[in-house]
């Protein structure tokens, strides 16, 4: 728990200083999430120093046209590190597979599911902002332990976007107008008055009520909730 508690440390620090310098060059990352996000100490640069280059080739082929661009990675550890110990940390945004132009789009196909901005879902022109949404998730994600939205109905069921839309419904309150008038998938969604076409399940529930993390103190949770909602 010590090396997690560490680790987590690191990344709420360094990680929101490494997504606004992404966002200089008119780029979106678009799949911010804790896979891609990589810890940095000693005894990981000096593994990858002694490793043999064979250790890094694919495994596996990239996926067919027209997402080639997309292959499998592996997470790997070093057996030397300790990050509880280590006082020389720091963190890395990794993959950069499908990083966009804010006008020339890689592609459409972006964000995990249950970390999807609501322009994706909705199928409105986005841009570096929806990386912003990402760090909020990220960020409760490491605090939390657990997703804030999920987009499911219920714990077995699947991920659907109908799900997803009313759990931000239920957290953040009714979509915007100027939001919904942008949507080419408005109607897939949303009613003529801006309601849910498929009705909601979930309560009405408050970011800090949402929040169960024992080893945050009151003021630590407010600067906790205060940060998250800046990005989403």
């Amino acid at each position: 728990m010590a090396a997690f508690a560490s680790a987590c440390n690191s990344c709420l620090q360094l990680l929101p200083l490494q997504v606004p310098a992404i966002a200089t060059f008119l780029t979106a990352h678009s799949d911010i999430k804790p896979t891609n996000i990589l810890i940095e100490s000693p005894a990981i640069n000096d593994m990858f120093d002694k490793a043999p280059p064979e250790a890094f080739m694919p495994h596996n082929p990239p996926m067919p046209p027209p997402e080639e661009f997309c292959m499998e990675s592996t997470q790997v550890s070093s057996r030397e590190e300790d990050l509880a110990q280590s006082t020389d940390l720091s963190v890395r945004l990794t993959d950069f597979g499908t990083s966009s132009w804010f006008d020339k789009h890689l592609t459409e196909w972006i964000q995990p599911d249950m970390l999807r901005a609501p322009e994706v879902i909705l199928g409105v022109d986005w841009d570096h902002k929806v990386d912003i949404w990402n760090l909020g998730l990220v960020i409760w994600e490491l605090a939390e332990g657990r997703l804030l939205f999920d987009g499911t109905w219920a714990p077995r069921d699947p991920y659907t976007p109908e799900a997803h839309l009313a759990q931000m419904t239920a957290v953040l309150g009714p979509f915007p107008e100027q939001l919904l008038a942008r949507s080419r998938k408005r109607d897939q969604y949303f009613d003529n008055e801006g309601n849910l076409i498929k009705p909601s399940t979930f309560s009405s529930v408050s970011l800090k009520q949402f929040s169960k993390n024992p080893n945050l103190s009151a003021s630590d949770r407010t600067s906790f909730l205060d940060s998250v909602l800046l990005t989403i």
